[in-house]
Parts: structure tokens; sequence; C-alpha cells
């Protein structure tokens, strides 16, 4: 069970195939993808939560499906009319990532399977459906499928997940067999097909759609986006209200390089007029630095001269200073004639914001938020309020 005690009437704790099949959050596949996401060398620990959450999992799966075919079926689009290749010059940054992200999958998915690490194929199931397929690509294409014209960017990105959720079929047969199988036969099944899904051809990776360095990129944007989003939660600010920038001070040339080509995803997900990159040295125009003394630190060390180096930390405000501590381990300040070697743990570094600015370190970069709205912005959010 949940706390590793073996299953046995006596101790109360047994539980009956049934039971799970018949629970709310139960099902043949439910339990399936549960217990092939345990590994064969460890002790399946049994727990209602964890079908709880597979089940959670399930349901996203099948609320992208749904998402797909209801949009889908009210454009009356044709996957035999609009193939992929058809559209590739159409296809958006995002587009092309999630088809990277899938043949990825199938490549590893696959490789899983003929090394007999199922545990490690319903685990990335898992990971591609919820984080990268419903939570990320899904969330982006939104506003491309709520068009009503049949424009090519809305038809690249009914491209695109036809092509994702049909090849992801076969995928989901050994783990998801009910599900694939009810979806393949709801959705997909046409004239010319094969009666079931697992009559379908297991796929191949098509290496023309991968582009490992765009992943990477939209790695880094997403990551970028969260922490705007936790910027904006720290500040009580809705998301529905636009903000006038997010500035993005770094040095790191990947960082830069992602931004530039995917800087309409943050707009769009952080709801910005634009995205600014900035060298990291004019922080110095958005935030200031204090050395807060660390007491039980510093008096065991300097005893009666602990005001002084108290004192001389007070001078201290800039992220040079800041950069030398972290880089060397220690700094030297001075007060009243007297040198002080203070070293790393002895303070707390506290970035203190401009008014109108909040912000945060991201590794080497930092994001700064322009929380200063103007009037026309204000107007802008009070209607997405009501509307």
């Amino acid at each position: 069970d949940e706390q590793g005690r073996e299953m046995h009437k006596s101790l109360g704790n047994y539980v009956d195939p049934d039971q799970v099949l018949k629970h709310e959050h139960g099902s043949r596949d439910v339990f399936r993808w549960f217990v092939l996401r345990n590994t064969v060398w460890e002790d399946l620990r049994f727990s209602w939560r964890g079908i709880a959450e597979v089940y959670s999992d399930l349901n996203i799966l099948w609320n992208v499906y749904y998402f797909a075919t209801l949009y889908m079926s009210i454009d009356r689009f044709d996957p035999e009319a609009w193939p992929l290749h058809r559209l590739k010059g159409k296809l958006r940054p995002e587009d092309r990532w999630i088809l990277s992200r899938f043949t990825r999958l199938l490549r590893e998915y696959t490789r899983s399977f003929e090394e007999y690490q199922v545990h490690r194929a319903a685990r990335m199931l898992r990971d591609f459906v919820v984080e990268d397929l419903s939570h990320w690509y899904v969330r982006l294409i939104r506003p491309r499928v709520w068009v009503e014209e049949a424009e090519e960017s809305k038809l690249a990105a009914y491209a695109t997940l036809y092509y994702v959720l049909f090849n992801l079929l076969p995928l989901m047969t050994p783990i998801l067999p009910f599900t694939a199988e009810k979806v393949y036969q709801s959705a997909f099944r046409a004239e010319g097909l094969p009666l079931s899904v697992n009559l379908l051809q297991w796929p191949k990776p098509d290496p023309e759609l991968e582009d490992p360095a765009l992943e990477e990129q939209m790695e880094a944007v997403r990551e970028v986006v969260e922490r705007a989003l936790a910027l904006r939660m720290r500040k009580g600010i809705k998301v529905r209200q636009p903000l006038p920038a997010l500035i993005v001070l770094t040095n790191q040339p990947a960082l830069v390089e992602a931004l530039s080509r995917l800087a309409h995803v943050v707009k769009e997900q952080a709801n910005l007029k634009e995205v600014v990159v900035r060298p990291l040295q004019d922080i110095r125009e958005y935030a200031k630095v204090r050395l807060q003394p660390v007491y039980s630190k510093l008096g065991p060390t300097y005893k009666e001269r602990t005001q002084l180096v108290v004192k001389a930390l007070e001078a201290v405000t800039s992220f040079e200073e800041l950069e030398k501590l972290e880089r060397e381990g220690f700094l030297e300040v001075a007060a009243d004639g007297e040198v002080f070697k203070v070293e790393k743990d002895m303070v707390a570094p506290v970035i203190e914001w401009r008014e109108g600015f909040i912000g945060e370190r991201l590794r080497e970069s930092f994001l700064v938020l322009d929380t200063r709205i103007s009037e026309k912005e204000l107007a802008e959010g009070l209607a997405r309020d009501v509307l």
C-alpha cells in the first residue's frame, strides 16, 4: 500500500481490482497507466491518490482530443485537403516546436519499448501530453483557432495538431488501448483507414521536423513566461491586465536569441505590450543592492566592531560589488579608516526595485516587470474583465 506494507485483508488494506474499476476515478486504462509507470525493480505502492492523479492525466488527454475535434469539425477542417507538408511554409515557431518535440518523443518512446523500459515510455507519454501538448501548445494556439476566417495560420495549427494527435494514437495503444480505440473510432477513422487503431502503422520519426535548437529556446521562453506570471502574482496584478513591458537583462547569447525568435510567445502569454532585452549591466537603472547583515555570523567574528562593519555595508549598493561577493566569496569594506573582510555567509543580499518595477533573478540574468499602467492599458484591462 502507500505506506509500503503488503496488502492483506487482515490488515484492512486489501483492494479488490473490481473496486478500482468501479471507483469514480478508476477505469481499465487508468489502472493500466498507473501500474506501467512503476519500475519492475520497485514494489508497486497502490494509493487512491495515485489513481486520481492518473485519472486527471487521462482526462487532460481526452480534453486535448476533444478540443481538436470540436474546432476542426466547426471549421470543417479536411486533413486530406490540408496535409502538413502543404502548409510547412506557414508554420509558426510554436508549430515547429511541437512537431520537433513529438518527433523526439517518438524516437525515445520507441527505444524505451525496444529496451523493455516500459515505465519510462509511460512517463514520457504523460509528460508530452500534459506538459507539452495541453499546458503549452494548445494554450498557445487557442487565439488562432478562435479566428472565424479560415486563414492559413489557423489551418497550419489544425494540420500540426492533426499530425501529432493522429500519430500519437498508435503510441497510446500499448498503454491506453481502450482510450486509443475510442478516440480513433470517434474522431479519426474514415473511409480507407483500418478498422481498428491497433492496425495502424507505427509512425517513423521524420528528421526534417526535428529542431533541437528551437526546443531549447522554447524551454527558456517557457521559464521566462512562468517567472513573469509569478511576478504578476506577487504584485497582485491579474493576467487580464496588460502591462507595458518585460525587461530581460542578460548577457547570455542563447537567451537573447530565444527571445528574439519567440518574443511573441512571451507577450501573448504574459499579456505584455513589449519584451525588451538589455545588457545585464543596465540592472542599476531598475534596482539597487542592500547587504543585510547576518548578526549570528558577523558578531562572533567582529565582536565590538560589528556596528562599524554594519555601517560600512550601508555604502554597498552596486551590483558589481554583489557580483564580486558571489564570485570571490568575500568583499572588503571600509569604515572609519578600517578595512573589514566580509564573508559571503555574513550578509544576505536584498534587491530593492525602483517604484513601478518588480523583478527577480533568472540564473545569470534578471527579469524586470514594468508595472506602470497607463490609462489606456487600465481601460483595456477593465474591458477584458467585463467581457
